[in-house]
C-alpha cells in the first residue's frame, strides 16, 4: 500500500501512471514497479476493483503490506536476496493473447499497488505493476 508520499504520478503524455521506486543505497541495488496504461493497448497493466470489505480482509490475513514495512523488510537484504524473497512471494506468470492475428507473450506479476487516499471507497482500486530491479552501478 502506497500513500501519497510513495507515489509518483506521472502526465498524461507518458504511459506509466503510478510509479513506485525504492533504492537500497545499502547494498547497491534500486527496483522499480510501475503501473503502465496505453490507450487499447493489449499489454496495459491490470487495474481491478474490489470490495473494500475484501481489501479489510487481506489487510488483517497481512496480505497488504505498506510501503514502510516492505522496505523495512527487504533493506538489509542483497540484490540476489531481494529478488528471490520476490520471486517466491510474487511468482510471474506469461499471459498469452491474440495481437493481430499474431500470438505474443507475456511475463507479468502479481504485484498490485493500493493507495491509501483510495481506502474509504465502496470499491478499492489495485493497481498491477511490472517489477524492474538492477544494481546502482547499472541505473
Amino acid at each position: 500500500m502506497i500513500s501519497e508520499k510513495d507515489s509518483i504520478y506521472i502526465s498524461d503524455e507518458t504511459s506509466v501512471k503510478i510509479r513506485y521506486s525504492y533504492n537500497n543505497n545499502n547494498n547497491g541495488w534500486w527496483l522499480l514497479l510501475n503501473h503502465i496504461y496505453i490507450e487499447d493497448n493489449n499489454e496495459n497493466n491490470y487495474k481491478i476493483l474490489l470490495p473494500k470489505v475484501t481489501v479489510d480482509q487481506y489487510t488483517e490475513n497481512g496480505n497488504i503490506i505498506t510501503t514502510d514495512e516492505f522496505e523495512k523488510e527487504i533493506d538489509t537484504l542483497s540484490l540476489n536476496q531481494a529478488s528471490k524473497l520476490l520471486r517466491l512471494r510474487y511468482p510471474p506468470y506469461y499471459y498469452e493473447y491474440l495481437d493481430d492475428n499474431v500470438y505474443k507473450t507475456q511475463r507479468r506479476y502479481n504485484i498490485f499497488i493500493l493507495k491509501e487516499s483510495d481506502l474509504n471507497e465502496k470499491y478499492v482500486p489495485l493497481y498491477e505493476v511490472n517489477l524492474v530491479m538492477g544494481t546502482n552501478e547499472e541505473h
